[in-house]
């Protein structure tokens, strides 16, 4: 499935799981990106608009009320949802699937993800695979060594930390397909 240039949100469970389920959304949102996407992905939104950054407790004002709303008007800015593996046990997946549908939005799905209804797979290339792996255990070792950047400077310090592995990718040849 060729997502080049498409918006591509991510849904998926986050309730229930470890860390909220964000380095999953984390890895999906890399391989969209890796594949010439823009991933755009709900753990992002609650780190920005919350300081949300998958602590064990929720910020008292985070419920679904709240941020389903917010989700879905960034959802309806996009071309296609991207389903992970447990969407369909998750409350807020399975809204966001059926209003990606209305919406007439293209359907994907991960790859070990179930399927259900009309919609494409998405398989990335193993370079991206492996571009988004290691971009996630940089982040993972950067974070953990550091702590959490201040609210509001999440997206420059994410990209400080991950140019010199890009840079280095690109100079080795691993690079996703076009």
């Amino acid at each position: 499935m060729n997502v080049r240039g498409k918006r591509v949100y991510c849904a998926g469970p986050m309730t229930g799981k470890k860390k909220w389920n964000f380095p999953e959304f984390e890895r999906a949102k890399l391989l969209i990106d890796a594949n010439g996407g823009i991933g755009v992905s709900p753990h992002r939104i609650d780190a920005a608009v919350w300081g949300f950054h998958g602590e064990p407790d929720l910020p008292p004002q985070m419920c679904h009320d709240v941020v389903l709303p917010i989700d879905y008007a960034v959802l309806r800015t996009c071309d296609a949802i991207y389903l992970l593996p447990g969407w369909s046990k998750s409350k807020g997946a399975r809204f966001e699937r059926a209003a990606a549908d209305v919406h007439g939005l293209e359907i994907m799905y991960a790859a070990d993800a179930e399927q259900g209804g009309l919609g494409v797979l998405l398989e990335p290339t193993w370079e991206a695979a492996y571009i988004a792996e290691l971009e996630d255990e940089v982040l993972d070792a950067i974070m953990g060594g550091w702590g959490i950047p201040k609210k509001g400077e999440e997206a420059t310090f994410r990209e400080g930390c991950l140019k010199p592995v890009r840079e280095r990718a690109s100079r080795t040849g691993v690079k996703p397909k076009e």
